[in-house]
């Protein structure tokens, strides 16, 4: 069957740069299992985006190039194969970038309290930052119209400062609550699942706790095997880094 040569040229030069970022964002999407919101990858998501316009690009214009030309069945079929597979290719990147946003999103909203008040907005791409700010003052916008404003009028204020003293103590209870809630650490610590991507020495990260005989203990993380730790313990080295990979958090 003959070769569409053009095709498989456009395509080529690309595919191995490609396929390295996708194993990279496989990577960085798995790892968002995290309790946290880690920080945003702005330069693997652009050179992503970037090879999909010029994917689609060179799909749009051989499609337009093959019905200009006059070509035998098994031409038009052995085309139309490829193309079909360069499609799923790329439709297949951009399920896995549109996945890792939405991961993101649903934590963003979820937790975007203690995003805020623990000043991991630096983790944010600029949509990011600009949404959960706008998120977070519709949330208290809605609280405040629906619940909270009740409790400035009466019956809930009244000449009975016992009473009024009560109706704070259950608003501070409240408060505590939804602050208690609105954080991926709710009354326990989170251990996950972390080895090395690739092959090569082990890597020890230090515990603040002594062993026994007064040494300083250590968690040994290598490539082979899967090993347990508090994700505060690792949460230092997965930022900024691709060298880790999370497998579940509990």
């Amino acid at each position: 069957m003959p070769r569409n040569d053009s095709l498989d040229d456009d395509f080529d030069f690309r595919i191995e740069d490609t396929e390295s970022d996708v194993s990279l964002m496989k990577r960085v999407y798995k790892n968002e299992i995290a309790p946290e919101i880690l920080d945003y990858k702005l330069e693997l998501i652009s050179n992503l985006k970037e090879r999909i316009s010029i994917f689609v690009g060179i799909l749009v214009l051989n499609n337009k190039k093959e019905k200009e030309r006059d070509r035998e069945p098994t031409d038009d079929i052995d085309s139309s194969f490829k193309m079909m597979l360069y499609e799923m290719d790329v439709e297949r990147v951009r399920y896995l970038i549109v996945s890792y946003l939405r991961v993101r999103l649903q934590k963003i909203e979820r937790y975007h309290k203690y995003i805020i008040e623990h000043d991991q907005l630096s983790r944010l791409s600029a949509d990011e930052a600009e949404y959960i700010k706008g998120f977070s003052g519709l949330t208290e916008r809605y609280f405040d119209a629906t619940f909270f404003h009740h409790f400035n009028n009466p019956p809930y204020v009244t000449e009975d400062e016992n009473l009024n003293e009560n109706i704070r103590v259950i608003l501070n209870f409240k408060h505590s609550r939804e602050d208690e809630m609105s954080s991926p650490f709710v009354n326990k610590k989170k251990l996950v699942g972390v080895r090395l991507h690739k092959k090569g020495e082990p890597f020890e990260i230090s515990v603040d706790e002594e062993a026994e005989g007064g040494e300083i203990s250590s968690v040994r993380i290598t490539s082979e095997q899967w090993t347990i730790v508090e994700y505060e313990l690792i949460e230092p080295y997965l930022l900024g880094s691709t060298y880790f990979e999370l497998s579940f958090s509990v």
